[in-house]
């Protein structure tokens, strides 16, 4: 089995159905995501996001088509601990993934159990923290952490595994406003950085960095492109199940009363420096 080079992973004709259920998760999803390329996933609840998630880090097995990583097939069970090694992936709720009660303790599980020397290991895990913001909390308890604060501390263990792809699955549900602008930043900068950036939200304000853009509706594709291609129109998104972010609904009004122009993209940087230049 051959896969396109230079894809760090990818779908090709993919389809998973549940034990038990009739219906299937996702049905003949073809997608890839280069090296260094932030693709957005957005759909609604059921469409397929977190079933994609966990194929892309060879959680889940696909029941039709191919998927691989980075070359290799998810399908072979010789690949997982490979896969898992170049794929972090972070989830929804934080609780799943904190295995130690001190927050540098469980940043420095994964590198501890890929038999790294000490020095890497604590540089690794002073580098993570860093980035996520938690270097004055490393000490801390992780039971006293906030929703938000084990959020980031759950990237932060994916981070110290210097993954060659990241998959983050609702990664910001429990951070506040400021948190997630910040978070999105760093989304940038390991985008920039060369790492592949998959990244599943219902935000949509989070996704106007990203390279492209997918939307699942009821485990298919429905639409691939740009966020500008996407923010296009209201009724777009409406067709396509997903909730309108107030900033959409400026930026659509200031377009059709000639404000500013259909090109711009809808940050209140982008449209404030448009309007007052």
């Amino acid at each position: 089995m051959s896969f396109a080079l230079g894809a760090a992973c990818s779908f090709r004709g993919v389809g998973y159905a549940y034990p038990g259920s009739s219906v299937p998760a996702l049905e003949d999803l073809t997608f890839s995501v280069g090296e260094g390329e932030w693709v957005a996933l957005l759909g609604a609840n059921g469409s397929g996001k977190s079933t994609v998630a966990r194929i892309c880090n060879a959680l889940l097995i696909p029941t039709q088509g191919d998927c691989s990583v980075f070359g290799l097939s998810t399908s072979d069970p010789a690949n997982a601990f490979a896969i898992r090694s170049m794929v972090g992936l972070v989830f929804q709720n934080p609780d799943n993934q904190i295995v130690a009660s001190v927050v540098e303790e469980d940043v420095a599980f994964g590198p501890e159990n890929l038999g790294l020397p000490p020095q890497e290991i604590e540089a690794r895990v002073r580098g993570a923290l860093e980035a996520v913001g938690l270097w004055d909390r490393r000490r801390s308890a992780t039971y006293a952490l906030s929703g938000g604060q084990k959020q980031r501390l759950a990237l932060a263990g994916a981070l110290a595994m210097n993954p060659r792809m990241l998959v983050l699955d609702e990664a910001t549900a429990m951070i506040d406003p400021l948190g997630r602008r910040k978070f999105v930043s760093l989304i940038g900068e390991l985008k920039r950085s060369g790492k592949a950036i998959l990244q599943i939200t219902h935000r949509l304000e989070e996704i106007v960095g990203a390279d492209r853009v997918l939307v699942l509706k009821g485990g298919r594709k429905v639409f691939e492109g740009t966020p500008r291609e996407l923010f296009s129109s209201r009724k777009e998104l409406g067709s396509l199940g997903l909730g309108v972010p107030p900033l959409v609904e400026l930026r659509q009004e200031l377009v059709e009363r000639g404000l500013v122009s259909p090109q711009v993209s809808p940050t209140v940087e982008a449209l404030a420096g448009e309007i007052c230049p």
